[in-house]
């Protein structure tokens, strides 16, 4: 395949908050006009690009990031979901869709801690949240 724009694929980036995932999916989308990327932080940016973090509000974020990636997946983009995704429960409903439509996955863990290099409101995750994502972290299973 010459083109990247012809091949549609699910990517599933894991990592503790602040490790990097959303710029590795941002290098991803750099290769082709045909990627979206999906985040639960999205949810709770508003249009001003301000960051407004809702514990309350964690559920309807991931169900509303399903939603988004299911939608660019229907339209025939590859889509890149950038959420911690600790655990197999977090993601495997984008695996079960993907797999349904035969659409390829690719799962990559991503290791980087930039939550001190960067000003970013996302990347400010308190110490003890990545400790405990990191305490409850499950290994993938090959779906």
């Amino acid at each position: 395949m010459d083109n990247p724009d012809d091949f549609q694929a699910l990517y599933v980036l894991r990592g503790p908050s602040g490790s990097g995932k959303s710029a590795f999916a941002i290098s991803l989308q750099f290769h082709s006009k045909r990627i979206k990327i999906v985040e639960a932080d999205m949810y709770f940016t508003n249009d001003k690009g301000e960051y407004n973090f809702d514990p309350s509000q964690l559920g309807a974020a991931h169900k509303w990031c399903y939603e988004k990636a299911v939608g660019y997946l229907e339209k025939g983009y590859s889509v890149v979901v950038a959420n911690v995704n600790y655990q197999l429960k977090h993601y495997q409903l984008y695996l079960k869709y993907a797999e349904e439509r035969e659409i390829p996955v690719f799962v990559a863990l991503i290791e980087g801690d930039f939550r001190d290099k960067t000003d970013d409101a996302l990347n400010k995750a308190p110490r003890d949240v990545v400790a405990r994502q990191k305490r409850l972290w499950e290994p993938h299973v090959t779906w």
